[in-house]
């Protein structure tokens, strides 16, 4: 049990660095209520915070906060390296596209 931490930028770049870790991905989300968020991730740092392996982790945290916040973004698994990863959705929009620049390129139409 711990409280959670607030760092600037610079500052967790130095954890990231000092504890051998890399930011796997960043996700632009809509957040309708930041006030919201703010309120709550403030009162989250007031009090411990149990740091769990797989539950009660870091991706735990952030769902917590984005949901007060009145985002919609939660993970399917609250493992951190696959929260993060591509959706179907977003794979099959990325190939559809990449298809489309593709023939558009072969029959040499203008975009």
């Amino acid at each position: 049990r711990d409280y959670p931490k607030y760092m600037t930028p610079a500052g967790f770049q130095r954890y990231l660095r000092e504890n051998g870790k890399s930011e796997i991905r960043r996700r632009i989300l809509s957040l309708p209520d930041p006030n919201g968020a703010m309120n709550y991730l403030e009162g989250l740092m007031s009090r411990t915070w149990t740091w769990g392996v797989l539950p009660n982790n870091c991706v735990a945290f952030v769902e917590e906060v984005i949901a007060a916040g009145g985002g919609s973004w939660s993970s399917y698994s609250n493992c951190p390296a696959a929260a993060i990863s591509d959706s179907v959705e977003e794979r099959a929009t990325r190939f559809l596209n990449t298809l489309e620049n593709e023939i558009y390129g072969l029959y040499g139409v203008p975009r």
